[in-house]
């Protein structure tokens, strides 16, 4: 019999998951990051994993939410803009830097409470301001009933952790190519790749506060771009313009990717091919 890739992916983290959940001596709610790069299917796994969960025989209580949906505002990725001007790595949302941390450590706050009430989820209109994109006023969020079992929590970077200034220095000075293309970050400027590093410190205090990761996990980075652009809808952008956008993420992975590390509770990594079949569990050594 031949196993549908989702629910194949889908069996491996709602286990692991599950595991994990079983073990809580926490009242707090079980935070589950779901990391992947774009177009690996993060987003529908989350999903399905929401679906599952919340229904028998588990019947647990399941929030959701991206990164995404903390992305600044316009007027404040406008002023990010100017006070990095020139910066191509913080043009645009997306790389580190262009989150609003505290409004997220807020509503993780908030969505561990322990009595009944109501929190409020922000989300993100990508396509507000032509496609700069901008924050849903309030009216517009995701309402959620507490208390909650399982917080799902997806992301393209979760759990990258900065370079010390050592090591980025050095990466900065090799010539080599990454997974058998010319590495992206060597397009941009040392310092813009140095701000972009500074700026992912601030990221580390909520990495260390998932309670696992399930991370879905491209067996070449060169997949990220044929995903990328399965994902464009019909008259959206062309294979050019999309392998410009996925250039600007591609210094992030090129230089963090390899190196998450565990988390507590374990870390699944599930290794996706071409077709984003899974290919295995475990940890890849990438060709250089």
């Amino acid at each position: 019999m031949v196993v549908s890739r989702k629910y194949q992916t889908l069996d491996l983290a709602l286990k692991h998951i599950l595991e994990g959940f079983k073990g809580l001596r926490s009242k707090k709610p079980f935070l589950v990051g779901i990391s992947g790069a774009q177009g690996s299917g993060k987003t529908t796994l989350t999903r399905e994993l929401q679906n599952q969960l919340s229904q028998p025989p588990h019947n647990l209580r399941v929030a959701s939410f991206s990164l995404d949906d903390f992305y600044l505002s316009r007027d404040e990725q406008a002023n990010l803009n100017q006070l990095n001007h020139g910066n191509r790595l913080l043009e645009f949302r997306g790389n580190p830097g262009t989150h609003d941390l505290n409004l997220l450590q807020q509503t993780l706050d908030q969505l561990g409470g322990s009595n009944p009430g109501t929190v409020s989820i922000p989300t993100y209109n990508k396509i507000a301001f032509c496609g700069l994109g901008d924050r849903n006023p309030q009216h517009l969020w995701t309402k959620v009933q507490l208390p909650i079992d399982i917080i799902l929590f997806e992301g393209w970077m979760l759990g990258f952790q900065p370079l010390s200034s050592l090591a980025l220095s050095e990466m900065l000075e090799k010539d080599y190519a990454f997974e058998n293309h010319t590495s992206c970050f060597r397009n941009y400027p040392s310092g813009d790749v140095s701000c972009m590093n500074k700026k992912l410190a601030s990221y580390s205090q909520l990495w260390a506060q998932l309670s696992t990761m399930v991370m879905l996990y491209p067996e070449k980075l060169e997949y990220i771009y044929s995903w990328r652009l399965e994902q464009e809808p019909k008259g959206g952008l062309s294979s050019d313009q999309v392998r410009d956008f996925v250039d600007r993420f591609m210094p992030a992975y090129e230089l963090y990717l390899k190196d998450v590390c565990e988390r507590k509770g374990g870390l699944l990594k599930i290794v996706l091919g071409s077709s984003r079949n899974v290919k295995y569990v475990g940890y890849p050594e990438f060709t250089k």
